[in-house]
């Protein structure tokens, strides 16, 4: 019986058919996606960090070549005095900067990143912080042959057989093949370059200046893990002030800026898998009330016959079964495929869970759906019992197919035309039966105007400024190496060298100027407590710096902290904060550590999962910096003047001193692997909503058309053309998504945003988050293009009108 009628609902409306099959491929693969991400981010980092047996700390300590025994056993009496510390293991390193790591077709001039990047070069770990390929399987590294990490191949770009030159400290070039892309936490803090070890000590025997890594592990079980990391690595970093030593948390997947941007993806894509089984929920439900209402007839004579059990009410959910069955089936291997490879795009450095693991917990999602889906489909019959045998004997269509609408009447509207007229009243009359169309419109729309507000949002100069503490990027400046330290040697240091190129912009009469602040590591002491922040000082434009409450810093003992700190330390404006930091003597000619109170006078929006950093006002001075970072590149011009004055910036200097980068790059320049990320984002999410919407679309109308024939028939026989006709439908359905777009708007401008905040806040760890929202793309691309979508799609879908016959009006 089953299978009779599973025979004749196929054979029934072939092309609804297939939309409907589609849809719960779409639903089985979806929800195994969003199992399989979810397990893999909440999970994941474990596993990854136990297979890679991952440090807690990084530690790289400069080797004196007249002291290296001395400094070793320094290092290793702090390690073996600190009570975390579980055991270390050390290994010899080179440190290379970025100017000699190339990268086959790359200017590394191109991307700030990997300007300012620094490289570690080794040979192959086989202890700690254990490598994998991206088929998470153990490698070794052949002779000529170099692996790089995944994050490193994002952005620059590097694929398995492309080309990397190395240059040693003795000015040999040496090239390699890229042989394998790996993953490994660790390398989020410290690039590894690794190739073999018959390499290794090649190049190592021309690189004399070298460094020893020390891996560390802590203790199992520390209450509060990311404060003691911070503090362990503060006090190895203040015991050692004197000489180059540096340490990094290594456990950081989700706390590094690639983790935080992955968790903020994978919330959308959860977010995305939801809305689409809502979407499929909502498409069953319309189907099987069409159904019913076709045999709704058939339904009362059975009653009146006294059939009308469960198993009979079944044969109704025959497709749908087995439907969601065929469908996870289908779903099942596409899913698995798929999940890797998104993982892989937006996740860097995780492993992903065993091969038995994944097909679990994709069958676990498959026969979730399946259930789901059964469930609904039999929640859905319950509208079988509300027909009764008058409705089989009458119908229920006892009046007039068109009445009278308040407010809204034909031979008073003249200006309004005959296809509009049906159009609107339908949708006034029938409201009911369009809520779950315009629902899973309003679903699909919304999702994309999420992907575009957090893209446009964090991929924004207004981000860069308030989150990264930048003033304004009228443009970027790449000075090179060479000149900059021929400048610095002329100027006194990195800041007075930046003054000289300041000068020289005036005197050409560019109005272009470059403002630097120097870059300290302090003790900030408050209430007994203290802890590492970096200091900003410099003389920069304080109105540049977004405070969110208070004012900016301007005397010399007035400070700005970061809000999120100041919330949790429990500061507010007014308090007093002790700074520890290093200060020049009068003559300049050497430094004492000294104690200063500070007033708190603002706060600012920094991220709690970094390091911290204070604002000092601009009438300080004195400290010594340990680095220079630029602030704001200003070009104080009226806009039309700006290509001028750029062209003739640009010009002023050869690349061989200065590169300059129009505005209109600064983001690509600042944020190119991001950008890239969320354009591929928006890619992905685009094609799969556009997809749905046009599925929809298309079974929609096709049961529309099929519920209206006998009105399609009496407006043919009433003398009505195709075109109108068809331009009733069609409007129809364009208003219903205008109706939508308004309506995901007004969701996403509500809930939606409050929901973005509040994950923004958790994640980044942030008091403030707001969305922006880019007008042109919120309000005029999303709306035209569903628009354009949905009437692509609707006008094959109305061809069926053109083969109702007029005879069929006796079925009204």
């Amino acid at each position: 019986m089953y299978f009779r009628m599973l025979k004749k609902d196929l054979k029934d409306k072939v092309g609804l058919n297939i939309v409907l099959f589609l849809f719960m491929i779409m639903a089985s693969m979806f929800m195994s996606i969003g199992f399989v991400m979810l397990y893999t981010n909440l999970y994941g980092a474990k596993l990854t960090y136990k297979l890679c047996n991952t440090s807690d700390l990084f530690l790289v300590a400069d080797r004196e070549v007249d002291a290296v025994d001395k400094n070793r056993q320094k290092v290793e009496e702090i390690l073996n005095d600190i009570k975390e510390c579980d055991y270390y293991i050390s290994r010899e390193v080179v440190r290379l900067s970025a100017n000699r790591v190339h990268f086959e077709g790359l200017d590394n001039k191109d991307s700030m990143q990997l300007q300012w990047q620094e490289y570690i070069l080794t040979g192959m770990p086989n202890e700690m912080n254990v490598p994998y390929t991206m088929e998470d399987e153990p490698f070794y590294v052949e002779n000529g042959h170099i692996a790089i990490a995944q994050h490193l191949a994002k952005l620059t770009g590097a694929d398995i057989g492309d080309k990397v030159r190395i240059t040693t400290q003795l000015g040999n070039i040496y090239e390699f093949e890229v042989s394998v892309i790996y993953k490994d936490p660790s390398s989020e803090q410290l690039d590894m370059l690794i190739i073999s070890d018959a390499d290794c000590d090649l190049l190592y025997s021309e690189c004399p200046d070298k460094y020893d890594l020390y891996e560390v592990k802590l203790i199992e079980g520390l209450d509060d893990y990311k404060n003691v990391v911070i503090n362990y690595g503060t006090r190895i970093i203040a015991l050692f002030e004197d000489t180059r030593l540096f340490a990094n948390a290594t456990k950081v997947l989700f706390l590094c800026d690639d983790g935080i941007i992955n968790m903020l993806v994978s919330v959308v894509m959860e977010i995305i898998a939801v809305f689409l089984i809502a979407m499929i929920f909502v498409t069953i439900n319309f189907s099987l009330k069409s159904t019913i209402k076709r045999e709704e007839k058939e339904i009362g004579v059975m009653k009146a016959m006294g059939v009308y059990s469960l198993s009979y009410r079944t044969l109704f959910a025959a497709k749908y079964i087995a439907f969601a069955i065929v469908g996870g089936v289908i779903g099942l291997p596409m899913a698995l495929i798929l999940s890797k490879k998104l993982i892989n795009t937006f996740a860097y450095h995780i492993i992903f869970p065993s091969k038995a693991s994944q097909i679990a917990l994709s069958v676990a999602a498959v026969v979730i759906c399946v259930l789901f889906i059964v469930g609904f489909t039999f929640l859905s019959l319950r509208r079988m019992n509300k027909i009764s045998v008058m409705d089989a004997i009458h119908g229920e269509n006892r009046g007039e197919r068109f009445k009278k609408l308040p407010g809204l009447m034909l031979y008073k509207k003249k200006n309004i035309n005959i296809p509009l007229f049906l159009a609107v009243s339908d949708i006034l009359k029938r409201l009911k039966r369009y809520i779950y169309l315009m629902f899973a419109y309003i679903c699909g729309i919304s999702m994309i105007l999420l992907v575009i507000q957090v893209s446009d949002t964090l991929c924004s100069v207004e981000y860069m400024q308030k989150y990264w503490q930048k003033g304004h990027m009228d443009f970027a400046m790449v000075p090179e190496p060479a000149y900059m330290e021929k400048l610095m040697n002329k100027a006194g240091g990195e800041l007075e060298a930046y003054e000289l190129i300041n000068e020289e912009l005036k005197e050409n009469g560019i109005p272009a100027s470059s403002q630097t602040m120097g870059i300290a590591e302090v003790n900030l002491i408050f209430n007994g407590t203290d802890c590492l922040y970096l200091m900003s000082s410099g003389d920069f434009n304080r109105e540049d710096l977004v405070i969110t409450e208070g004012h900016a810093p301007e005397l010399y003992n007035e400070v700005a902290i970061p809000a999120f700190n100041g919330k949790r330390d429990n500061i507010h404006i007014g308090d007093i904060v002790t700074i520890e930091y290093n200060k020049y003597t009068e003559d300049h000619t050497s430094y004492n550590k000294v104690k200063e109170d500070f007033i708190v006078t603002g706060f600012f929006e920094g991220f709690g999962v970094n390091m911290p950093n204070v604002f000092m006002g601009s009438a300080f001075e004195g400290a010594v910096y340990n680095r220079t970072e630029y602030f704001s590149r200003n070009m104080d011009c009226a806009d039309e003047d700006y290509d001028m004055y750029f062209e003739k910036m640009d010009s002023l200097f050869s690349d061989d001193e200065i590169r300059f980068i129009h505005k209109d790059g600064v983001m690509d320049y600042f944020m190119g692997s991001w950008v890239k990320m969320f354009n591929l984002m928006r890619i992905i999410v685009s094609v799969v909503i556009a997809i749905v919407l046009v599925l929809l679309t298309v079974m929609y109308q096709s049961i529309f058309i099929e519920e209206e024939v006998a009105d399609v028939a009496l407006l043919k026989s009433m003398g009505f053309g195709r075109f109108t006709i068809k331009l009733w439908h069609f409007l129809r359905i364009v208003i219903l998504v205008a109706a939508s777009v308004l309506a995901a708007h007004l969701l996403m401008g509500t809930v939606g945003r409050l929901l973005i905040q509040e994950l923004a806040r958790s994640i980044l760890q942030v008091v403030e988050f707001k969305i922006i929202l880019r007008w042109v793309a919120n309000f005029v691309v999303v709306p035209f293009s569903v628009l354009g979508v949905v009437a692509v799609a609707l006008l094959p879908a109305l061809k069926p009108m053109d083969y109702i016959q007029i005879w069929r009006v006796k079925n009204e």
